[in-house]
């Protein structure tokens, strides 16, 4: 049976050499060899901490270029890299690497005496209590041991990455993403973010989010990472601001319903109110996913349902071929066919056919999707009638040549209702 603290190290800890010492530590407790347990331990942590200062190419804020390097030079000696750790951590400020209060650092010093107690075999008695306050010591703190100026050498890393003169391309960004949370204070992780953004939206053409663009699996290995607090300091970054989170939401549609079932209501009602028609003034490739996954998922109040939908056809227009059936299911194409015919002095002269040709696209696409009926034609042919040419009387002849049955509808409609059929549409019979 697996210990808390085993469980707990191979799913935080990604430093090969400090898990095989926290593997050999558990071992150790698990047959009462206290001392060494304790010991290994304490190596697994200061492998830790090493990785992380040996991780900083530029030196923490206030120490000067000329220490760091020496300080570098003793992490990598293996007679010296103990001590070397120790020494940087107990450092005070404005020179400490480390951005960790005094009191965490009395307790690594505290843990520094057991240690020498265990390396040395003193006389003080070292027992279960003492292995599994490291161990929770080590839990409670293991992402508060951020190395000073973190966030900005780790965006240097970032750019490294993916500059091809440095970094062969396609070489997995997966490390670099793991030292985010140990890089920085949780709180500064948006303001990252919001760095790593603004400087890959210098570099590409395209969204910043964009899959197929070398830095999209930046995002994409965060976005579907096992990390939740990472995760969630994603979605904070990306919700401040509307045009960030639109183009976020474009590459991702799926992440949509999480991150607003996990935000305020005011932002969630500002983004079905407002934001989400921008995706239509931008356009935007998932749009028509997105207002479906909104209508379905239960954000929007079913009380205020209906009048959205009546916003949405004043703003959205006309959804893609597959999404037909879903829009009817909600009365949308029949709010569209209402706005579009619901005032019958719209076709009329002398500005019938100047409406016609402005709302072609609509007019067309609710012939082939909607009744054909009195209300339609009795006001189509009002237009038609009194024009001879122009992206509607010519689209219309077009779509009646191509479409059979439709046309053979329209001219009986025209029948049945004794209105002028004209020749050109008569003689397609």
């Amino acid at each position: 049976m697996k210990l808390e603290f085993e469980i707990w190290y191979y799913s935080k800890v990604t430093n090969r050499e400090a898990i095989e010492l926290f593997n050999e530590s558990c071992i150790c407790y698990k047959v009462g060899a206290y001392r060494a347990a304790f010991l290994m331990s304490y190596l697994g942590l200061q492998n830790v901490l090493k990785e992380r200062l040996l991780k900083s190419d530029k030196p923490p804020q206030g120490i000067n270029q000329s220490h760091w390097d020496r300080t570098l030079k003793d992490l990598s000696d293996d007679a010296k890299w103990d001590e070397a750790v120790f020494d940087n951590v107990n450092r005070t400020q404005p020179s400490n690497p480390f951005l960790i209060g005094d009191d965490i650092r009395k307790q690594y010093e505290y843990f520094r005496c057991i240690r020498n107690d265990c390396a040395h075999a003193k006389s003080n008695i070292i027992g279960s209590p003492h292995v599994e306050s490291l161990w929770l010591f080590i839990q409670s703190n293991y992402n508060k041991f951020i190395v000073n100026g973190g966030r900005y050498g780790l965006l240097e890393r970032i750019k490294i990455h993916y500059n091809p003169v440095y970094t062969r391309p396609g070489s997995d960004i997966t490390p670099i993403i793991e030292d985010i949370i140990t890089s920085m204070p949780v709180v500064e992780i948006p303001m990252f973010f919001k760095d790593v953004h603004d400087w890959m939206k210098e570099i590409i053409w395209t969204s910043e989010f964009d899959k197929s663009e070398p830095t999209g699996e930046f995002w994409e290995k965060i976005v579907y990472s096992s990390n939740s607090e990472l995760r969630d300091m994603l979605y904070a970054f990306i919700k401040s601001d509307w045009d960030i989170f639109l183009k976020f939401i474009d590459v991702y549609p799926d992440k949509l319903i999480d991150i607003l079932s996990a935000s305020l209501e005011e932002f969630k009602r500002e983004f079905w109110n407002e934001a989400i028609f921008k995706m239509f003034t931008w356009g935007y490739s998932n749009k028509w996913d997105i207002i479906e996954n909104v209508l379905t998922s239960n954000i929007i109040p079913s009380d205020e349902i209906n009048e959205y939908i009546k916003k949405l056809a004043n703003k959205a227009g006309i959804p893609p071929e597959e999404k037909v059936d879903f829009f009817k299911s909600i009365n949308y194409i029949s709010e569209i066919r209402r706005k579009v015919y619901g005032n019958k002095i719209n076709f009329d002269e002398p500005y019938g056919i100047k409406y016609a040709n402005s709302n072609w696209s609509r007019i067309r696409f609710l012939l082939l999707n909607t009744d054909i009926d009195y209300e339609m034609v009795s006001q189509l042919n009002k237009a038609f009638v009194v024009s001879s040419y122009g992206i509607f009387h010519d689209g219309l002849l077009k779509l009646l040549e191509n479409n059979h049955d439709i046309c053979s509808k329209y001219i009986e409609v025209l029948n049945q209702n004794s209105l002028t059929v004209p020749q050109c549409i008569e003689d397609m019979k």
